[in-house]
Order: C-alpha cells, then structure tokens, then sequence
C-alpha cells in the first residue's frame, strides 16, 4: 500500500513537467548541429500587426517592418539563400525614449519580438521570445547632460535593431569566432 501511494505522488509530481513539455512547441535550441551549420534563410520578415508601440514607438510602427528585416539580412548575410528557410520575427513591444528620459533613469529602449524559423514546407522549426533594451542611466550630472544630448531617439532605435539581429545570430547559431563578424560586415560592404 505504502509504495503505491509514493508511487502516485512521483507520478503526481512529474505529471506537470510531462505535460508542459508535451504542449510545447520548437522553441530556441530545436535546431540540431547539424541543422544549425547547414541553415540558410531565403526571407526576412518582420510582423508588426499585434504589436504594442510605446512612447515613441508609434514613430517607428511602419518603419520597423523594413529596418528591423534588413538588420536582420546584414547579419545573417552569409547565410542567405533562395532555397532556405524563412525568418520572421513578430513584434511584441518596441518602447522607443528619448535621450533625456534614459540619461535621467526614467526610462529604458526596448524591443521584444518572437524570432520564428519557418522551414520550406512551412513547419515551424524554432520559436523564440528576445528582448533587448537600449540606453541606459547616466550616473553623474554631467553624464545626465551628455546623454541627454546625444542620446535621440533614433540613435536608441537603431540600436536596438542591431543588437536584436546580433542576438539573433548568437541564439540561431552560437558565438561568432573573434573577427568573424568583422570579416562578414567588411565583404558586405565590399560586395565581395
């Protein structure tokens, strides 16, 4: 009797992580080595449709479906391909301050969007949830005046759309090797 009710509560306590990861989908690290070496991406899409635009987020609304998939394809450039598989992030939030909000500590850029791998049958292969934030306080008041100044809201935008598509790469793909990013930015900019 005593072993079947330690029994039940093993099952009892292994009951819900059995069904979590039953319920869930692909998520960051489905890809196998050997699917991550060979992957190569065919589009960059960005959906902005559910997402929630803050302060000056809704300047950006129409712009971050092109900018944020073309980050994307500069990272990514040496993994292009017209047989690939499609990436889509999905906007979830992009907060978007000013310099003097950040430089004061009222506030921080954020971007969070749901990076999506989709292969060419359109089976869902990775979902991943990435947040990124730009800015941060300054410390001293001259720091405050300094950051205030320099820090407008574009330059906090284009941040973020370059740290999300550097993130990006190292969660799809692991760390570059030292150089290795450089050496990719240097033959985009080359054509070669």
């Amino acid at each position: 009797m005593r072993i079947k009710i330690m029994q039940r509560r093993r099952f009892l306590a292994l009951l819900p992580a059995a069904l979590a990861a039953a319920c869930t989908g692909p998520t960051g690290t489905a890809l196998t080595r050997a699917e991550r070496s060979a992957l190569r991406i065919a589009a960059f899409r960005v959906d902005s449709s559910a997402g929630d635009f803050r302060n000056g987020g809704p300047e950006y609304r129409n712009r971050i479906v092109v900018d944020l998939a073309e980050a994307l394809r500069r990272e990514f450039s040496d993994r292009t391909d017209p047989s690939g598989w499609i990436m889509q992030a999905e906007i979830g939030v992009l907060d978007v301050v000013g310099g003097t909000a950040t430089a004061t500590g009222r506030g921080q850029s954020q971007l969070s969007a749901t990076l999506r791998l989709i292969d060419q049958g359109g089976s869902l292969r990775a979902s991943v949830p990435l947040t990124v934030t730009a800015g941060a306080a300054r410390e001293t008041l001259t720091g405050t005046a300094i950051g205030a100044l320099t820090g407008g809201r574009d330059r906090f935008y284009g941040n973020l759309l370059e740290t999300y598509a550097r993130d990006a790469r190292t969660l799809v793909l692991g760390e570059d090797l030292p150089g290795e990013r450089l050496v990719r930015r240097t033959r985009d900019m080359t054509g070669s």
